[in-house]
């Protein structure tokens, strides 16, 4: 891996609508220890049946994850200027 590369956190998106099983959850909890930030994107049911998903938009989930991510990145950038 290059040196300008950063691990910035793990995503985990859901599988289903259901409860994760506990080993998911457990390998989760073993993920916070080794990356920054462990993110969670629950399941959308419009998601199934929509023909684009740009017409059903981005769940509360994926629009904090974007929000969060920008706030990460964006000073990185600012200093780059």
């Amino acid at each position: 891996m290059s040196s300008l590369t950063k691990v910035l956190g793990v995503v985990a998106v859901a599988a289903s609508p259901r409860k994760p099983p506990r080993i998911a959850t457990e390998r989760l909890q073993l993920l916070r220890g080794w990356a920054p930030e462990v993110w969670r994107i629950g399941w959308v049911d419009a998601l199934l049946a929509a023909d684009d998903p740009c017409d059903v938009g981005a769940s509360p989930d994926v629009e904090a994850l974007r929000n969060a991510i920008w706030h990460k990145v964006s000073p990185a950038r600012e200093g780059k200027r």
